[in-house]
């Protein structure tokens, strides 16, 4: 997901409830892998770059506890406060983008043959006589 295709909502208000539903399905893992290299380990942790002080194998996320630390600059939190810093969001934007994140997630995908303007072809290499 790009942040092009998102936008914030002036004064967005989150219960406790629904920001623990959203960083729950929001694994911190994921998330951080979406916007730098990460490598599971043995012990069920994730290494990788940080990507605010490029730190090679500096940033562990631990996806039962759900936070994330690098230990060269020592940033550190939960996966809220790690798209507040990425992506320069106050917290309850960050919350929100997250959300739309869940919800981009959750759609159903639209077929590729339905996203062409090409008829879907047979084996043979001819356009059948009934497409919907």
């Amino acid at each position: 997901m790009t942040g092009d295709d998102w936008e914030t909502t002036p004064f967005p208000e989150f219960t406790e409830q629904q920001v623990a539903a959203i960083v729950k399905r929001s694994p911190v893992a994921d998330v951080i892998g979406e916007h730098t290299s990460i490598t599971a380990q043995a012990d069920g942790t994730f290494a990788g770059v940080c990507p605010f002080c490029s730190g090679l194998r500096s940033l562990h996320a631990v996806p039962e506890t759900g936070r994330w630390q690098c230990y060269s600059c020592l940033e550190c939190g939960d996966v809220i406060v790690f798209i507040c810093k990425m992506r320069d969001l106050w917290r309850a934007d960050a919350i929100q983008w997250l959300e739309h994140r869940m919800a981009s997630r959750s759609a159903p995908a639209v077929p590729a043959r339905l996203k062409s303007e090409e008829p879907p072809y047979n084996v043979q290499g001819t356009a059948p006589e009934n497409t919907l």
